[in-house]
C-alpha cells in the first residue's frame, strides 16, 4: 500500500482532518503528514522496498486536553503497520504541536509504490 493511502487510512478514524504536507486554513484541530523515502532490499541495482521515515504533526488549541488523543494517534499508527512512534512536543505559545515519528516500509519503487 502507499505510504499516503495508508497514513490517511490510520488517520482519518481519528474525526480530524488529515492533510499532507502542510495546511494554511482555518481549523484549529487538524492533522499533517510527510515522509522521505530510503530505497532497500536492492537486486540487480535496483530497489526492492522501501522504507517510509514518516512524520504525523496533531495541531491542537493551548487549553485543550491532548492526552488521550495522543495515545490514540500513536495506536493509530501502530495498528496500521507503522513502527510505534516516537513523540516529541513541539509545542509553543500559539498552541500545541506534537510530532510522532515512525517508519513504514512497502514494495517500494520497484513495485509501484513510492
Amino acid at each position: 500500500m502507499n505510504v499516503d493511502a495508508a497514513l490517511q487510512g490510520a488517520l482519518r478514524p481519528l474525526g480530524l482532518p488529515v492533510y499532507q504536507h502542510r495546511y494554511t486554513g482555518e481549523e484549529i484541530r487538524y492533522i499533517t503528514t510527510n515522509h522521505s523515502t530510503i530505497p532497500t532490499a536492492f537486486g540487480e541495482g535496483t530497489p526492492g522496498a522501501a522504507i517510509h521515515m514518516v512524520q504525523v504533526h496533531l495541531f491542537l488549541p493551548a487549553e485543550e486536553n491532548p492526552t488521550e488523543l495522543r495515545l490514540r494517534v500513536s495506536r493509530a499508527l501502530g495498528e496500521a503497520d507503522f513502527t510505534w512512534p516516537s513523540e516529541v512536543d513541539a509545542s509553543d505559545a500559539d498552541g500545541q504541536h506534537y510530532v510522532f515519528e515512525c517508519e513504514y516500509e512497502n514494495g517500494g519503487p520497484a513495485h509501484g509504490e513510492a
